[in-house]
């Protein structure tokens, strides 16, 4: 898909059906789990993944550093929302001061379709900056990253937390290319 293509059709969509369209609640994420990766209730992972993604509705609150590696996936756990009434959202319009209607932040629209663009490229998960000394290994692991030891006080859920943000991502990045081959075989015909 061309990415001038993708922008144009996400612009066509306008603000209103693309807040609907980037809108998912918590409990999508566990069903997720269970139809696309087998490992709904009664597996172990199922309920570490319901505790990361409590943790990420709450993130801005538990004042963790990102979790996210490279700058693509960085702004896009930045720009991740959490609200009780509409779940997970990214805030892709805004109110256009002194009036009623509401315009795409393409601002957010950009950094939507970088990180969509990524998990499409030939990696799909970002690394951080080796912290490994040992011969030969050059690239680290995807999970390699600096933390800090003192005050630890238990396991880390931060490459689950990682885990559910890129669900979250999936999750749309489908929605949007879905209906956009719709609309693409529509015109074709």
């Amino acid at each position: 898909i061309d990415d001038d293509e993708l922008r144009e059709f996400c612009v066509s969509i306008g603000a209103e059906g693309l807040m609907k369209m980037f809108q998912l609640s918590r409990s999508e994420i566990a069903d997720m789990m269970g139809s696309r990766y087998n490992s709904g209730e009664g597996h172990a992972y199922y309920i570490i993944v319901c505790a990361a993604t409590e943790q990420v509705a709450n993130f801005k609150l538990t004042k963790y550093e990102p979790d996210a590696r490279g700058n693509e996936e960085i702004q896009f756990e930045k720009v991740l929302q959490y609200d009780r009434f509409g779940g997970f959202m990214i805030d892709i319009a805004k109110e256009i001061p002194g009036e009623d209607i509401l315009e795409i932040d393409h601002e957010v629209l950009n950094i939507f379709l970088t990180a969509l663009k990524t998990i499409g490229g030939p990696k799909l998960l970002q690394r951080g900056p080796s912290t490994s000394n040992r011969d030969g290994d050059e690239d680290g692991d995807a999970d390699d990253v600096p933390t800090k030891k003192k005050g630890s006080k238990g396991p880390s859920f931060r490459s689950d937390r990682r885990l559910v943000r890129l669900m979250i991502l999936r999750y749309w990045s489908e929605q949007i290319i879905n209906k956009f081959k719709i609309e693409r075989s529509r015109s074709q015909q």
